[in-house]
């Protein structure tokens, strides 16, 4: 399958956003274009060829033609669409089978809950080239999306470029997630949507105090179990996680703050600033006290 990858954390430059509606049978015009081009197939049916491949768009349907391919209509129809034209300097095609792409989504999704950060961003979007949604109320919700990017676009005011990209983000990233939801029926892709819920339950939670048998009563699963699935696919414990998590906040509070470490210990759920000191220069190889003098750059 082909997908678009690219960084959430620079918006998309939106060069052309509307809509088409036909009302006689037409095609599409033949060209090659700088942009990338994303349609959204609101009723009917679209023929185009891109690269010398066909395709049928029928309403549900949301494609995206790639820059520097020619694409053009192959017969006249009557159909409706919403186009968005856009550029992103981070943005890249990659070509990879969808299992391999739902493994990477979770590996990365696992990554970043962990602490850590995909690709040197914080946040990756991939959208499908070709995504269909039979689910009626689904796509109208899309739809609904990109309308208030082309309404937004169509004010004077402030910034309004600024919004009409961050509906564009919006959508893509729904999309994005949509797709994920719709492939996630495996039982390799169940196992990692339950490490997901674990690690999205450590991350909300690790300034409290947390047991194996407060996990099990929150998320409803026996603790051996969930540590089980831990230990097969993250080579790691829950506790040993929720151990670097809680390390990671501590880092950030450092940096951010000029909390004393008893008040930073407790905040991030250390029972006590011995062990809180102790745990952390396991983690990093220097105690607190001298990871802030550091970060001040003074001499103990």
């Amino acid at each position: 399958m082909v997908f678009l990858n690219y960084s959430a954390e620079i918006l998309p430059q939106i060069t052309l956003i509307g809509k088409d509606n036909s009302l006689t049978p037409h095609k599409n015009i033949r060209r090659t274009s700088d942009d990338y081009i994303f349609y959204l197939i609101t009723s009917g049916e679209l023929f185009v060829c891109e690269d010398g491949r066909e395709y049928a768009l029928k309403k549900g349907d949301c494609f995206l033609f790639e820059p520097k391919l020619l694409h053009f209509g192959t017969k006249s129809s009557v159909y409706n669409l919403i186009y968005i034209h856009f550029k992103h300097k981070n943005a890249k095609i990659v070509n990879i089978s969808k299992e391999k792409w739902l493994e990477n989504v979770h590996n990365e999704g696992i990554l970043r809950a962990m602490g850590g950060s995909v690709g040197g961003f914080d946040d990756v979007i991939t959208l499908p080239k070709q995504i269909s949604f039979c689910d009626t109320s689904l796509f109208y919700n899309l739809c609904s999306i990109a309308e208030r990017g082309i309404e937004t676009n169509k004010l004077i005011l402030e910034n309004n470029k600024t919004l009409t990209a961050m509906s564009v983000d919006e959508l893509f990233i729904e999309i994005y997630r949509l797709f994920i939801k719709m492939n996630s029926n495996s039982p390799k892709t169940d196992k990692m949507h339950l490490i997901n819920t674990v690690l999205d339950y450590l991350n909300n939670n690790y300034m409290n105090k947390i047991t194996g048998d407060k996990i099990s009563k929150d998320l409803c699963y026996s603790f051996d179990y969930l540590n089980q699935v831990f230990k097969k696919h993250l080579d790691t414990s829950i506790f040993k996680v929720l151990e670097n998590i809680r390390i990671k906040a501590a880092k950030k509070l450092i940096k951010a703050s000029n909390f004393s470490l008893e008040k930073i210990s407790e905040g991030v759920g250390f029972k006590d600033v011995a062990y809180f000191s102790k745990t952390f220069k396991k983690n990093t190889g220097i105690s607190p006290s001298k990871y802030r003098a550091e970060l001040l750059g003074k001499d103990l």
